[in-house]
């Protein structure tokens, strides 16, 4: 019974990608002409977020020293690395760091990424968001990049019981507007949200840093303990 199911979850996906291709940026950086080369031109960061709660998702308790916002790609090799990174973080300080994740689909880089967020919250109604992302961020794919046929073995090992119900859902696009506004979040929160992953540290009384892109563990200890 697992191989028909597999094969419909890949197919189900499949079509989904084709509709979230709609999902990501809508705006892009800045071009100016300096009279020899036209360059993108960086913008600041507004670090201006939609009040995180119990709608996003999170790992960590509500009164955490630091809370750690990331805007992630699912498909993003350089997610992958704070992904890990920040797994080993709030294991270390599992009373001190908050960890929150918002997605960050951008297809024209990883044209699977919008879709792959959507099983990402197809998986996070049966309560294994997290299962599922570690899973993914964990495992090797087996043609050496991510692909959507992969999905289907990514969701029986973060223990998704219910695979009807996890194929209605994708079938169904159930999140696109959820991951969309996600996105939207980010875009507005820092322009340079074009590489992902984007964080931001958020202290306990509200000041905010933005924290690089995929750091690697060490550097992300150095970044938090002094605020400790």
């Amino acid at each position: 019974m697992s191989i028909p199911a597999a094969i419909v979850i890949a197919g189900i996906v499949i079509a989904g990608a084709v509709y979230f291709s709609q999902v990501g940026p809508k705006e892009m950086p800045v071009v100016v002409n300096d009279g020899a080369n036209t360059v993108p031109s960086p913008r600041p960061a507004s670090l201006d977020i939609r009040p995180i709660t119990s709608e996003d998702h999170i790992r960590g308790p509500e009164n955490a020293k630091i809370t750690i916002l990331e805007y992630s790609d699912l498909e993003c090799p350089f997610c992958k690395i704070f992904h890990n990174s920040m797994e080993q973080i709030v294991k270390e300080y599992p009373n001190d760091v908050r960890w929150v994740f918002r997605h960050a689909p951008i297809p024209q880089l990883h044209p699977n990424a919008p879709a792959m967020a959507n099983v990402a919250e197809c998986a996070a109604v049966q309560g294994k968001f997290w299962e599922f992302t570690d899973v993914v961020f964990r495992e090797p794919p087996s043609s050496g990049k991510i692909i959507l046929a992969d999905l289907p073995k990514y969701a029986q090992a973060a223990g998704i019981a219910d695979v009807g119900a996890l194929q209605s859902c994708i079938v169904a696009n159930t999140f696109t507007e959820k991951v969309q506004a996600d996105y939207d979040d980010g875009v507005k929160a820092g322009p340079e949200l074009f590489g992902t992953p984007f964080n931001i540290v958020i202290t306990r009384d509200g000041k905010k840093t933005q924290l690089g892109g995929g750091v690697p563990y060490a550097q992300v200890k150095a970044i938090i303990e002094p605020l400790l």
